[in-house]
């Protein structure tokens, strides 16, 4: 699956619905990051959304920077082009605890009106091997709390709901209304939509906001296989579906995007590095945060 020359890049995925003519929804607002820990011995939604609810907003993305889970209940992405839907999930997977984290990313937000969280994450399990993966609402932080980077969405709610195009619980941003954000640092929270260049909607979002330079931050999604490292050392992870653990990166004063994630295939094999431009496309969906970068930084 890795280590073979490209010999083609990542073919799109055919979704079983109609195809959206707006292929990102972006929605701006302003971040002022919160470093906390969670619970221990909480169910993860439960952790998550009471860190969030501290900082006043209703949704944010969080980034997973240590700690351990007491349940680690999770799937890979899986694959088959005779489905209702070509992209899945695999059948759920229980880690050996207690495991240690390592990264990972997390959507907060709601479906039907009840909390629900978007959540990967990477960890040692109690073998020492590196696993990643989705996980499920019943992971339940362990006794060393779980460090995190909440980035609050000031006027944004993350909605989840049905995606008709392909047929898939997916998030994206909704203005909550009210007066707009003045505190915190400019952003961008966006849904990135199947078949798009995920450096390329980078740059983009920099560009129709007027954005000078840029950091990405708890960022979490799938891809279409990946493609990863440069020149002479580009490794192809070929396989429809990918998904990351966490992506952060830079964009320049030129606008140019250089980006680096951790990402699992339908295997559970874990790969990591700088995403080669032009090369990433979305499989199924991608929640992004670009978040301004200030000239004095």
């Amino acid at each position: 699956m890795i280590g073979e020359p490209i010999t083609h890049g990542p073919v799109p995925v055919v979704h079983p619905g109609p195809r959206a003519p707006e292929r990102r929804r972006s929605v701006p607002t302003r971040v002022t990051p919160v470093r906390t820990v969670l619970a221990p011995h909480t169910p993860i939604v439960e952790a998550l959304s009471a860190v969030v609810e501290a900082t006043g907003s209703t949704s944010a993305q969080v980034e997973l920077v240590g700690g351990t889970f007491d349940r680690v209940s999770h799937c890979v992405p899986a694959a088959d082009a005779d489905a209702p839907t070509p992209i899945s999930y695999s059948e759920t997977h229980e880690a050996e605890v207690p495991a240690q984290v390592l990264t990972g990313a997390a959507t907060v937000g709601f479906r039907d009106d009840v909390r629900f969280v978007h959540c990967h994450a990477s960890w040692l399990g109690v073998d020492g091997r590196l696993r990643a993966g989705h996980l499920w609402p019943e992971s339940v932080t362990g006794a060393v709390p779980i460090a995190v980077v909440i980035h609050p969405l000031a006027g944004v709610d993350m909605i989840s709901s049905t995606d008709p195009e392909t047929l898939m619980p997916t998030f994206a941003p909704v203005p909550s209304g009210g007066s707009a954000p003045v505190a915190g640092t400019r952003a961008v929270i966006t849904r990135v939509l199947p078949g798009e260049d995920l450096g390329n909607a980078v740059e983009a979002v920099c560009a129709e906001h007027g954005f000078g330079a840029a950091d990405v931050r708890a960022s979490l999604g799938s891809l279409v296989g990946a493609v990863l490292g440069g020149q002479p050392d580009t490794r192809f992870v070929d396989c429809p579906c990918t998904e990351i653990i966490s992506l952060t990166g830079v964009v320049d004063a030129g606008g140019t995007a250089r980006l680096s994630g951790v990402v699992v295939d339908p295997d559970g094999n874990v790969h990591a590095g700088e995403l080669v431009a032009g090369a990433n496309i979305v499989a199924v969906t991608f929640e992004l945060l670009v978040v301004e970068r200030s000239e004095d930084r």
